[in-house]
């Protein structure tokens, strides 16, 4: 179950009038350690918790070295994750230098059944 809250959001209306408006954002902001998903991970897996660790770590190192290469990795049943690039525009493709990038980014895109399994959550207003 997914808790919810109401957020307020001030909108501009086309005649400057403006009005609070009221958006639904998820409230629960406990975040998963480490060792808890290493735990997690064992009791669902045939994992040890120091081969859990390890192959998480691993999977941390890896990350880092293939994002710096511009890769894109597929992580299965997870999703997608790609670095990006945001920068200011030059007049010409032969103008265009890395003094152009201004930030880089990491996306993530989900996979599909992970998408689709919140598709089944009951949601609950928080009090």
């Amino acid at each position: 179950m997914i808790e919810f809250k109401a957020v307020a959001n001030k909108s501009n209306l086309q005649n400057d009038e403006q009005k609070t408006l009221y958006y639904p954002r998820v409230c629960n902001s406990i975040k998963i350690e480490p060792d808890r998903l290493i735990k997690d991970l064992c009791q669902n897996s045939s994992l040890n918790p120091i081969s859990a660790k390890h192959v998480l770590f691993g999977l941390e190192y890896l990350l880092e070295e293939y994002m710096k290469r511009g890769y894109r990795v597929e992580l299965p049943g997870i999703g997608i994750i790609s670095p990006s690039i945001k920068g200011t525009p030059a007049e010409s493709p032969s103008k265009l230098s890395s003094r152009n990038i201004t930030s880089t980014h990491i996306n993530f895109i989900a996979n599909k059944r992970l998408k689709n399994a919140l598709k089944k959550v009951d949601f609950k207003k928080q009090v």
